[in-house]
């Protein structure tokens, strides 16, 4: 054989092997950095835990220490000046009468005032004037033998402030109550929580999780001790008080607790 045909058959296979051991190489640091950021990347999702749900709830009915009530009336006239005057006096006078009861002078206040003109739409004129006022009270004695609530609508109306607008009952300590039943709800889901995992043949392992739902308070729960009656009052032949009574409102809170499952 030629030396020059020998000599390049030389070649080629040194250069094939070098080529060939390249490759090699370079397939085997694409598989190292494949495996290396696989790993990462599962380092930096966390593994999915399985967990066991369980429910508790806490519920409480609550008498109301507070009321609150809006009383009102609408005045109509031809005179502005004229139906002013008519209008503070009736809130002037609801105030002195309201007062007298033993409301404090800073749970009363006006909460709307308003002055609007009427208007004859054909001639473009004003022919009279319409005033709506409003007063505002919170009644911080509810006790029952006192009837504070009917009093005031009483005192209202007889100083001619003749519309109950809103009447709401609030309880003063809601928030302290809704803390209590939150760890009354806690305990009742620990409650149930080993007996329906054993049925269940779940091993639990720590509590992971908590959620509450809820915290509703429900207010105006009229039944035979919410509902408004007329009785004649004791103290004048021709005026009469409302018997006003708060029944109770109930507090309730949900709580769901969350177990890991070993």
């Amino acid at each position: 054989m030629h030396p020059f045909i020998k000599d390049l058959i030389k070649q080629l296979i040194r250069f094939g092997s070098k080529a060939t051991f390249v490759f090699v190489l370079i397939l085997f640091l694409i598989f190292i950095s494949v495996a290396i950021f696989s790993h990462n990347i599962n380092n930096l999702i966390p593994e999915e835990k399985r967990t066991y749900t369980v429910s508790g709830e806490a519920k409480r009915y609550v008498v109301p220490d507070q009321a609150t009530i809006t009383v009102g009336t609408i005045l109509d006239g031809t005179n502005v000046q004229t139906i002013q005057k008519q209008a503070n006096d009736r809130i002037n006078n609801a105030i002195d009468k309201i007062k007298v009861l033993g409301i404090a002078e800073e749970d009363i206040k006006t909460s709307h005032y308003d002055i609007s003109p009427n208007y004859n739409y054909e001639t473009s004129k004003i022919t009279g004037y319409t005033i709506n006022i409003a007063l505002k009270v919170t009644i911080k004695n509810l006790n029952k033998e006192d009837n504070m609530t009917g009093k005031v609508i009483t005192a209202a109306s007889e100083a001619n402030l003749n519309e109950v607008r809103s009447l709401s009952f609030v309880i003063e300590n809601k928030e302290a109550i809704l803390e209590e039943l939150k760890l009354e709800a806690i305990d009742d889901a620990k409650s149930k929580k080993d007996v329906i995992a054993n049925t269940a043949g779940l091993k639990l392992g720590d509590l992971v999780d908590i959620s509450f739902n809820g915290d509703k308070p429900y207010y105006y729960v009229y039944d035979e001790a919410g509902s408004l009656s007329t009785t004649k009052s004791p103290s004048s032949e021709s005026a009469s008080d409302i018997t006003i009574q708060p029944g109770t409102n109930e507090l309730s809170v949900t709580v769901t607790l969350y177990y890991e499952i070993l």
